[in-house]
């Protein structure tokens, strides 16, 4: 996958619009306070990292992606290295799916644990 996929841009356009929180501590606010609609794990992430956002996504039914290694994300998001990051915008998280399944299509990486249309339960 390049790194100047249309993937990595719209993840670097949602932080820029301020839509993301990064980081472990953020990102698990963010999901606790019913306001994220999308959580990204880096694939180097430690097992202990990826079974609490695993079971924290499944919990509340939120789609969880496993992309790339920390550098490559970090990189997209102007960071030396991002592990955890939570989309706090339903339209950036709905394109950020929808182009992970392209490049899922395409190349074969990453996969998306929970379906494309996204409800949230208030």
């Amino acid at each position: 996958m390049a790194n100047n996929s249309k993937l990595t841009r719209m993840v670097g356009m949602a932080k820029r619009a301020g839509k993301l929180d990064i980081g472990e501590s953020r990102a698990e606010d963010r999901i606790r306070s019913g306001e994220s609609f999308l959580v990204i794990l880096s694939s180097d992430a430690s097992a202990n990292t990826k079974k609490k956002f695993n079971n924290m996504c499944n919990f509340r039914e939120l789609p969880l992606i496993e992309l790339w290694d920390r550098n490559v994300l970090g990189h997209c998001i102007g960071r030396e290295f991002a592990v955890v990051i939570s989309v706090a915008d339903e339209g950036f998280a709905k394109q950020i799916i929808a182009l992970n399944e392209i490049e899922v299509s395409e190349f074969g990486t990453a996969e998306c644990n929970t379906p494309l249309n996204i409800e949230r339960i208030d």
